[in-house]
């Protein structure tokens, strides 16, 4: 049959999420999903069914006001006395926006000094910050400036 999880003892209030205990239990975990994100506990809890190990990932979930957080999940089967797979116990942890954000630059770093294209990185004041050259920097320079970048 179809495997599904509700949250039968949350063991503090989930702030992060703007809810607060009492207000989750018995309810079906996917109300912390985004909608994209619904398959990922159908994946999930059928590789716990099975005996596979779900290794800690990060993901995104829901608060009550909708807007998402980003979130470390770590997963363990729970078992009956006999080794039966009965449940799951789910530990998610609110990564810090600064972690995010720092992630983010990391990534956006790599792809700056990998690639091979120019690059230009205007502020939001249309003020250029950084240049990185590329094959056609010379055919750019020798373009008019669009009047919405002139000073």
């Amino acid at each position: 049959g179809r495997v599904q999880c509700e949250i039968t003892r949350p063991l503090r209030a989930l702030p992060a999420s703007g809810r607060i205990a009492v207000e989750v239990i018995g309810q079906r975990v996917t109300i912390l999903f985004p909608p994209d994100r619904l398959d990922e506990e159908t994946h999930t809890l059928s590789r716990i069914v099975h005996g596979e190990r779900v290794n800690h990932f990060e993901t995104i979930r829901l608060r009550q006001d909708g807007v998402t957080l980003h979130v470390s999940v770590t997963i363990s089967p729970v078992s009956d006395a006999a080794g039966a797979i009965v449940g799951a116990s789910k530990i998610v942890r609110d990564i810090p926006a600064e972690k995010v954000s720092r992630a983010q630059l990391q990534l956006a770093s790599a792809v700056f000094a990998q690639t091979s294209e120019a690059i230009v990185i205007m502020g939001p004041d249309g003020i250029i910050q950084d240049v990185k050259e590329g094959p056609h920097v010379a055919e750019w320079r020798r373009l008019p400036m669009p009047t919405c970048c002139r000073r």
